[in-house]
């Protein structure tokens, strides 16, 4: 029976261990222990699987919050693999925080408390609530992709730009994953990788 590992590499019980990309006609198959492979799926799996319908979604006015569920949903894991060993110390607010601070360069500096309450007022309360908490605002009208307004005490997002700047800070990983060169960011995606999956 075929299984899919993410929307195009495949396997089954014949090729056990192997997988292949079904856009490629020959079917070669790739060892699923190499890194390399292990890659090509996490890339797949994120851009086709989330990406993909994230950026559907934005010709539909009022798919905002689902738009910021699926990239709410990635930041934590793909601090895990940045960050490999590190991350088993590190707890969930912080691999979030660190996350959006390099996506859209966030500033937790102690004279403004509203990017300290990002990962509450929003992540937590998308996930733990069903919905953000008071304080947020979702628009498409802003220029950036989130802005704090201390006056108001409100935490602005814009999803349109949210998601352009997940998808530029998602490919740039996977490039550097992919280029051999850069040993630590591959160990540390191979170490998280072998302990979520086994393999």
């Amino acid at each position: 029976m075929e299984r899919a590992l993410s929307l195009h590499y495949k396997t089954n019980d014949e090729t056990e261990g192997y997988v292949w990309d079904s856009r490629d006609n020959t079917k070669k198959l790739l060892n699923i222990s190499d890194v390399d492979t292990k890659i090509l799926i996490y890339e797949d799996r994120i851009k086709y699987w989330f990406l993909e319908y994230a950026k559907k979604l934005l010709d539909f006015k009022h798919a905002d919050y689902i738009i910021l569920a699926i990239i709410f949903s990635q930041i934590e894991g793909m601090e895990k693999l940045i960050n490999g060993p590190l991350s088993r110390k590190q707890k969930p607010r912080k691999l979030f925080m660190d996350g959006l601070k390099k996506i859209i360069g966030i500033n937790e500096s102690t004279d403004n408390e509203l990017p300290k309450r990002f990962y509450d007022i929003v992540r937590s309360g998308l996930f733990h609530d069903g919905f953000t908490k008071k304080g947020t605002g979702i628009t498409r009208g802003i220029k950036i992709p989130v802005a704090f307004d201390n006056k108001n005490n409100n935490i602005i997002i814009n999803p349109l730009l949210l998601l352009k700047s997940f998808d530029k800070y998602f490919n740039e990983f996977v490039n550097k994953l992919k280029e051999k060169k850069n040993k630590i960011e591959r160990d540390n995606f191979e170490y998280t990788w072998q302990e979520w999956y086994g393999i």
